[in-house]
């Protein structure tokens, strides 16, 4: 409508429209698609596509849905789109007409003051965060029955006009209202979807029945599904994760959105976490359709496969021929290698697996067949794939032992052995004193001292300054020289 009441030619289709019936609905939808007319001097470059729905089912029969999908389809952003839907109530008599705004179901409504049981209304379907109602007569100051010029509708457009009914003062007048959706701004090829109803009925109550009606039926239809992806994942420590539902666009929140006003961490088709460390909820929401999904949250829970080995067998002195029980004690393992190695994690055939297939068993036995320092390592794996490895290292040793054979035999026994905090001697032999000397496999000197034997006391030597690892311990006296080897343990 322009000037004077002529139709102003601003836009043209692109598409005829088109007509589909869904039986199982009893629904009817058209589509018609429209551009600025060509070589407009004043053309803003919009691409509309008009969608009706009307449904022939009496809790909806009375009213019919405009979908106005808007897209800017220039190279620069468009600010102030405002969107709105212009009804100009001629009912029964036109001078006799009254319209008003239900603030309760949100209805524009127009009604004739003279004649019954005939009332026609305007809504939005879905929630505006900017949103206004305008109702007009010829009184209002801004009159648009002696035309609708281009500068009235930007009057009526972005100012707030604040005039929600027209036609109380009297018996009535000629009648028309709008509703405006103010949107900040579109970028280049960004869409934004307005929808409105027309409704009819024979009082305002049907009106509100109508549009209550009319918006959950087209809420449900525009709700996207809730996105399609499962809802635990179980993921290897420290291993990266890509979530990538079927559909196309989902926001993902930390926080359930449903509970409070979140901003989603991202939005696009999927989104890739760089480390799980430990366990997260996520919460997904559709964003493909019109409206937003239900909340779909989802758990990410990391697995720590741990390898773990014991023995209780390396309590004892590790000579040749000494056999030791261990246990991958790894709960979620299903899998278990086991490497004998040297010190420079090579494989050494100086342990051997007591079992023939004992580097794959989860507590095999192995022998030592030559004394000295090796690396025992594991290799877990559970049920997902996440591998875990540890090693352990134990050193065997002969006793070497020189001077008198009967002070050798009978005169020297050292315990605990291995240890963490002292050692002590029991020496049986004469009284007298005894020089003792404690030094580590590279024959570095940790420790000194002379003592005087007591045949009835163990000699007790505090340990805790030497740090772990295996140490060798002479004894010098006037009866020979022996050497006792022995381990000291790490703090627990």
């Amino acid at each position: 409508r322009g000037d004077g009441g002529e139709v102003k030619p601003d836009f043209y289709y692109e598409q005829a429209t088109q007509a589909e019936y869904v039986n199982e609905e009893n629904l009817l939808i058209t589509r018609t698609r429209f551009n600025d007319i060509i070589n407009n001097a004043e053309r803003i470059g919009l691409g509309i596509q008009l969608n009706t729905y009307a449904w022939d089912r009496p809790e909806l029969s009375q009213g019919v849905i405009l979908e106005y999908v808007i897209q800017n389809r220039n190279a620069y952003t468009l600010y102030n789109v405002n969107t709105a839907l212009f009804a100009n109530w001629d009912i029964h008599n036109m001078l006799e007409n009254r319209a008003a705004w239900d603030s309760t179901f949100h209805v524009g409504y127009a009604y004739s003051n003279t004649f019954d049981a005939l009332y026609g209304g305007i809504c939005f379907m879905t929630d505006e965060n900017e949103a206004e109602y305008v109702a007009f007569s010829p009184e209002s100051a801004l009159n648009i029955f002696d035309g609708f010029s281009d500068e009235e509708k930007d009057l009526a457009l972005y100012s707030e006009l604040d005039q929600t009914e027209v036609g109380f003062g009297s018996i009535g007048t000629d009648v028309a209202n709008m509703l405006i959706s103010r949107r900040d701004s579109l970028a280049p090829n960004q869409k934004q979807t307005v929808s409105f109803a027309l409704l009819a009925g024979e009082n305002l109550s049907q009106l509100q029945f109508f549009a209550e009606n009319l918006r959950a039926e087209y809420q449900e239809i525009k709700k996207s599904p809730s996105p399609q992806i499962a809802t635990q994942w179980k993921v290897c420590q420290g291993e990266s994760l890509l979530l990538k539902p079927e559909n196309n666009q989902t926001a993902f929140y930390q926080l359930s959105p449903d509970s409070v006003l979140q901003e989603p961490i991202h939005r696009g088709n999927s989104l890739f976490i760089q480390s799980v460390e430990e366990y997260q909820e996520l919460f997904l929401v559709n964003e493909d359709s019109l409206l937003p999904s239900e909340v779909l949250r989802i758990e990410i829970i990391p697995q720590n496969t741990q390898a773990i080995i014991v023995s209780d067998s390396l309590e004892k002195n590790l000579t040749s021929g000494t056999q030791i029980s261990l246990r991958g004690d790894s709960s979620s393992a299903h899998f278990w290698q086991w490497a004998l190695l040297d010190t420079l994690g090579v494989e050494t055939n100086q342990l051997e697996f007591v079992q023939n297939n004992g580097a794959t068993l989860p507590n095999p036995d192995i022998r030592v067949l030559n004394p000295g320092t090796y690396q025992i390592k594991l290799i877990v794996r559970d049920s997902l794939g996440c591998l875990d490895s540890t090693s352990l290292q134990i050193t065997g040793f002969q006793e070497v032992v020189t001077g008198t054979q009967a002070f050798i035999n009978s005169s020297v026994q050292l315990y605990p052995n291995p240890t963490r905090d002292f050692i002590k001697l029991d020496l049986r032999a004469p009284s007298g004193d005894i020089r003792l000397e404690i030094r580590d496999m590279k024959g570095r000197l940790h420790y000194q001292d002379k003592r005087f034997i007591d045949p009835e006391r163990p000699l007790t030597l505090d340990i805790q300054s030497l740090p772990p690892g295996p140490y060798t311990l002479s004894l010098q006296s006037s009866e020979g020289i022996a050497q006792k080897i022995f381990i000291r343990l790490p703090k627990p």
